[in-house]
């Protein structure tokens, strides 16, 4: 997704439909307890005498094990060892709850982080493609302004108000550009007069609103305005324009506007794309 290191960890985890390599490891050693429950090979018993005999402090596979049962509120290992579950119920209980727990913890984080205001927090499902890539498709044009759009909608994407947020300076946060007003994000997206080029897609994603009946809602609101441009799946937009075509719509032409707007700041400012 190339975006900043500094980037908060659950939007990536948003973005990318996924959850921490923590909870995938997680899943496999519950699968392979699992199979080991079932067999009565040397691994289990193996098993039953470690349990037995090993303290909650041990360094133990299976005292470790035990301890991922009790973190996403699974069976106790005694349970299961007395009575396995079979392996098709077991796998999917395992993924629901570590994937479950795995998102719900991503998203709160997401509702902690100022810096995602304008990124949907809603659950998402695991394996599946954000709207942001999924409109993309495999192309790899609207892909690259799809990056562009990710960085602001994470909050990634450095403007003169950020320089002094992150820095702890005293930078000015005049727009260098156009010298008048405070250089943040509905500066960028709606107002610079630097960056009309922005007026040919704000222009047809009003029309669009308009035809929607949604003209008048939209046209003086600069947070509902700018949320629509940066995630139009948030539950604050309209359930109207939740529909594949109206994201598709949406997507396609905010995908455009950010970057249009992005290439000609970059350029004005000398800035490499």
């Amino acid at each position: 997704m190339h975006l900043p290191k500094r980037t908060a960890d659950a939007a990536v985890y948003i973005l990318a439909c996924d959850i921490p390599i923590e909870g995938d490891l997680h899943i496999k050693i519950l699968g392979k307890l699992g199979n080991i429950f079932r067999s009565n090979g040397v691994e289990r018993k193996l098993a039953e005498r470690q349990l037995a005999m090993k303290e909650g402090n041990s360094a133990s596979w299976f005292i470790y094990a035990k301890s991922i049962l009790e973190r996403y509120d699974l069976p106790s290992i005694y349970n299961l060892f007395e009575s396995p579950p079979a392996k098709a119920e077991w796998n999917t209980l395992i993924r629901k709850k570590v994937v479950t727990t795995w998102i719900d913890k991503v998203t709160t984080e997401a509702r902690s982080k100022s810096t995602l205001k304008h990124l949907c927090k809603a659950p998402y499902k695991k394996g599946t493609v954000h709207n942001l890539w999924r409109y993309a498709s495999d192309d790899t044009i609207a892909v690259k302004k799809a990056g562009v759009k990710a960085k602001l909608v994470t909050g990634s994407y450095t403007l003169q108000a950020d320089h002094t947020k992150f820095n702890k300076n005293d930078r000015p946060t005049t727009c260098t550009l156009c010298h008048n007003g405070v250089e943040d994000l509905y500066h960028f997206l709606l107002l610079c007069p630097a960056l009309k080029i922005r007026d040919q897609f704000l222009e047809k994603i009003l029309d669009f609103l308009a035809n929607k009946g949604l003209g008048d809602m939209f046209r003086d609101n600069r947070p509902l305005l700018t949320q629509i441009i940066l995630d139009p799946s948030s539950s604050v937009v309209p359930c109207i324009l939740q529909s594949e075509d109206a994201l598709n719509t949406l997507e396609s032409l905010s995908r455009g506007l950010c970057y249009a707007i992005h290439s000609v700041r970059s350029n004005l400012l000398q800035i490499p794309l």
